[in-house]
């Protein structure tokens, strides 16, 4: 009988050892057991006399367990899932300038996500993510993150009117010396598209989006929240030989500092193809923007004839105009403007090794206004933050009055990111890397501000723009010149307008893992001038088999003569060196190390940064053991504070 149990219990024991496979990718696993450490020290050191200084170190041990579950409730059709919790523990130990603490949590980091009804055309997705890790502003500010956010993600994606729901929810607070940041950020997405024959289609875009952050840097602090409905409707119509393209756009935002803006913009445009090479085009546009104190009203349109001779030459000639209507206060200003245009682009093909381009561009504006106050508010005024120097912007004293907001994805700037120099002519933006807004080189970026405008009367406008190219060597090389002109006549000396002349030569060459170019840019105006110098170079090659490096430098230098502003009466430069470099080494795949360095120099009067991060990382598999090692220094010099942060992390998991 005993015999015949121990059998019995041996048949069980082997049915469950075959049948395992089947049921336990159904039950929670043990997927890994982890350890991070990590070792953090931040430093923060005024210039200034009698400024602040900052010292803070951070120790923090986190082991934690990831468990995985894939399972369905009821049927797979009705509701699949997928679950990776890292439930842990941490322990950490800070010590800085004046304070000492230790502080445990329990932590629920992890992954979800689940699909109800995945074969239906309504199927909805259901997600929620929550970490720890590594944050990077840009190459030379890096800090670390806890963020964790949830989002749904619905429709009904059948049928001659697809839709598609989407909601986000997402919360990170990044920490380092000197600065402690929260944002949270809440999104709702609404995208319909109805598709027809002969290309035809509608597409209807919502957005919902509020955003807030609150920043406290150093002794000082910055909230703000701003929330914006975002509603498009685009249209395409094709019928015979021509095609209607509408659009209508309406935008609101409002922010916590009581600032209300909308804008609603409408445009349609009409083309006519009378034969293979020869189209017509009619558009118009129309925008209305109303904020605090602030109306105006824009009205535009273009009707012109292109012309494709073979693939050589294109011509475009067009007739343009506009009216402009702003209130301000008690300000008013309104203006008409007509012009005609015209283009020409030849493109020649030099037999296999070239190819040459040659264009121009020229138009002639005639405006008239008629102004009544003070000042005129312009919003939203989109300018690109330069890869040198501070920001020239449109405002020439005596007519600058103020700047009201600078903005980035209708964000307003953290003041700690930006610096107005108003001692210049014209007046100039400054911005510093490190901010809760990653303000970073060729972002756009919104600045509104009031000025005196002109005075009544009208005023002329000739813009010219021509250019040459030259491609060859199978288009690894070219080299290229461009003129630009603009010259104004106004019917009273009270105009102050912006006469411009500008030329630009330079070319490119790339080659087997090298790459190089260089530009110089003259620019003669009437308000201000400069001289431009640019070279980059590039080198990237495999050492071996198991190993690549490559290196990235960039060098510029601006010239600015005398200008009338206090702080540019004399001749100002400024320069900028940028160098980056990196190797990677991997003799087998459960092997590799990562090394990157980068140095970036900026200089000018009245401005200044150094720049240099450096980080090195080792990932080393055993197994089902897996090592991460890594080291990372930034260090910020500017010319009122310097900031440097070094951080060591070991990462150790075993996988099951």
């Amino acid at each position: 009988m005993l015999a015949a149990g121990a059998s019995g219990w041996a048949q069980s024991s082997r049915w469950l050892q075959r049948e395992d496979p089947l049921w336990s990718e159904f039950v929670p696993r043990l997927r890994y057991l982890k350890m991070d450490v990590e070792a953090e020290r931040s430093t923060y050191a005024s210039k200034l006399a009698g400024g602040a200084g900052f010292d803070s170190q951070r120790l923090q041990l986190t082991p934690g367990l990831g468990i995985g579950w894939n399972n369905y409730l009821y049927h797979p059709s009705l509701f699949t899932f997928s679950i990776l919790a890292e439930p842990g523990y941490t322990l950490e130990q800070v010590t800085g300038s004046g304070y000492n603490y230790n502080r445990d949590a329990i932590l629920v980091n992890g992954l979800f996500k689940g699909i109800l009804l995945q074969e239906k055309p309504y199927a909805t997705t259901v997600s929620y993510s929550r970490s720890h890790d590594d944050f990077h502003y840009d190459f030379f500010n890096s800090t670390t993150a806890d963020s964790q956010g949830w989002g749904v993600v619905t429709g009904y994606r059948e049928g001659p009117v697809p839709v598609l729901l989407t909601f986000d929810q997402s919360s990170t607070d990044t920490l380092d010396a000197s600065r402690e940041t929260l944002q949270d950020s809440i999104s709702l997405k609404l995208h319909a598209r109805n598709e027809r024959t002969k290309q035809s289609v509608t597409d209807l875009n919502y957005q919902f989006s509020d955003q807030a952050y609150d920043s406290r840097y150093k002794l000082a602090s910055f909230s703000t929240e701003s929330s914006y409905h975002n509603v498009s409707i685009t249209d395409m119509e094709h019928f015979g030989r021509g095609s209607l393209s509408s659009m209508l756009r309406y935008n609101n935002v409002s922010t916590t500092q009581g600032a209300s803006l909308s804008d609603l913009n409408a445009s349609f445009g009409y083309n006519l193809s009378h034969t293979p090479h020869l189209q017509s085009y009619y558009n118009y546009s129309f925008s209305d923007f109303v904020a605090d104190d602030a109306d105006s009203i824009h009205n535009s349109f273009a009707v012109g004839i292109t012309h494709q001779l073979y693939e050589s030459l294109a011509s475009d000639i067009n007739v343009h105009g506009s009216t402009f209507n702003s209130t301000f206060n008690d300000s008013t200003f309104d203006s008409v403007s007509f012009g005609v245009g015209n283009s020409e682009d030849y493109t020649k093909r030099l037999g296999d090794w070239g190819r040459l381009t040659i264009g121009n561009t020229v138009g002639y504006d005639v405006t008239d206004q008629q102004v009544a106050g003070g000042t005129v508010f312009i919003p939203d005024e989109n300018y690109k933050v330069p890869a040198i120097g501070p920001m020239i912007i449109r405002l020439l004293s005596p007519r600058a009055t103020s700047i009201t907001s600078v903005k980035k994805n209708n964000l307003e700037l953290d003041p700690s990111e930006y610096a107005v120099i108003k001692s210049s002519d014209p007046w100039q933006i400054q911005f510093f890397s490190g901010g809760p807004n990653n303000i970073q080189h060729g972002d756009t970026v919104s600045v509104s501000y009031t000025v005196q405008p002109n005075p009544s009367g009208n005023y002329s406008v000739l813009n010219d723009n021509c250019y040459i190219r030259l491609s060859f060597w199978q288009d690894r090389a070219e080299i290229y010149a461009r003129y630009s002109l603009t010259a104004n006549e106004a019917s009273t000396s009270d105009f102050l307008l912006q006469d411009i002349q500008l030329f630009e030569v330079g070319g490119r060459c790339d080659w087997r893992g090298f790459r190089a170019a260089a530009s110089y840019t003259d620019q003669q105006s009437t308000l201000y001038d400069y001289q431009s110098l640019t070279f980059s170079e590039g080198y990237s090659t495999p050492i071996s088999s198991h190993s690549s490096a490559g290196i990235e430098l960039s060098q510029q230098w601006n010239v600015y003569p005398p200008g009338s502003g206090t702080s540019t009466n004399s001749t100002q430069t400024a320069t900028a060196y940028n160098l980056m470099a990196h190797f990677d080494w991997s003799p087998v795949t459960s092997l590799r190390w990562h090394v990157e360095a980068g140095y970036e120099q900026e200089s000018g009067i009245g401005y200044g940064q150094d720049l240099f991060a450096a980080r090195t990382s080792l990932d080393w598999q055993v197994g089902k053991l897996e090592f991460r090692l890594g080291y990372q220094h930034d260090n910020r010099e500017y010319i009122t504070e310097t900031r440097t942060r070094d951080f060591v992390f070991l990462r150790m998991r075993r996988n099951f």
